[in-house]
């Protein structure tokens, strides 16, 4: 079946995974191994390399039409994110980075029965913890609990490239949570968020935002409050948000060193 034939398809509509790289060679053979290996027949791979100095130029040139890609230096990952969205031609839109992978082989094809709507939908991802085990992280619908913490993993979220249209892209001044700014941003201009518990990939414990020490849940969490500050509509929403906060982070800052048996400094 030629490529043209498959597009018209209905039931195989144009599927674009983004991934962006930096300096990670290795992680990035990976996402493109799996992503080569899906049974399923329409998908765009779009790779945004920030200009990195590992080789990873020369094994994207030796991909040949395989995937779609530019190497140059960026503004950090929403930025790189922003540039492989304006490369979609999908029109549904996930995000895996260097390292992530697809769950098996026929991911897609199984999730491709779900995606209706013009928002968003969710699916279960498993989270390797390397020695720390495997954690599966379930797809949620939006609730009121989602505008206080960050629910789904962007591996697991397609998104339809029409409300990236509508309501624009990653916030390249967030360095940690421009998924989550992402997420609120939609909610709140009234997209809708179908899940289902079905595992579609894998990401590693390796990524920036899964850094476990204090220092970095630190950074996560003031960055969690900035979008937070960034996205209230109203003096109330400004005020559960302060007394959101004002609960909250003692309470994480005392379960995490407790839990680690680490010192207060």
């Amino acid at each position: 079946m030629d490529q043209v034939s498959v597009m018209a398809m209905p039931d195989h509509p144009r599927i674009t995974i983004v991934t962006a790289s930096f300096n990670a060679l290795d992680g990035l053979r990976q996402t493109v191994e799996s992503v080569a290996s899906q049974e399923y027949p329409n998908v765009q791979h779009v790779i945004v390399d920030g200009g990195s100095t590992d080789g990873t130029r020369a094994y994207l040139e030796s991909l040949g039409g395989a995937v779609s890609w530019i190497s140059e230096p960026d503004e950090g990952i929403a930025h790189a994110m922003n540039k492989g969205i304006a490369m979609a031609d999908g029109e549904w839109v996930l995000v895996l980075q260097a390292e992530d992978t697809f769950f098996e082989n026929h991911s897609l094809s199984r999730a491709v029965r779900h995606l209706s709507g013009d928002g968003m939908v969710g699916f279960d991802v498993l989270f390797d913890k390397g020695e720390g085990g495997i954690e599966r992280l379930p797809s949620r619908k939006f609730s009121r609990f989602t505008n206080y913490r960050m629910l789904n993993p962007h591996q697991g979220l397609f998104c339809a490239r029409a409300m990236f249209e509508d309501i624009g892209g990653f916030d390249p001044k967030l360095r940690l949570t421009m998924d989550y700014d992402h997420i609120l941003r939609a909610k709140f201009a009234g997209y809708g968020l179908k899940t289902v518990p079905q595992i579609i990939s894998v990401m590693p414990a390796t990524g920036i935002s899964s850094r476990e020490t204090w220092s970095a849940r630190h950074e996560m969490l003031a960055e969690q409050a900035k979008v937070h500050r960034k996205n209230a509509r109203n003096f109330l929403q400004k005020l559960s948000y302060y007394a959101f906060w004002a609960a909250f982070y003692p309470a994480y800052f005392v379960k995490w060193h407790l839990l680690r048996n680490t010192r207060f400094y």
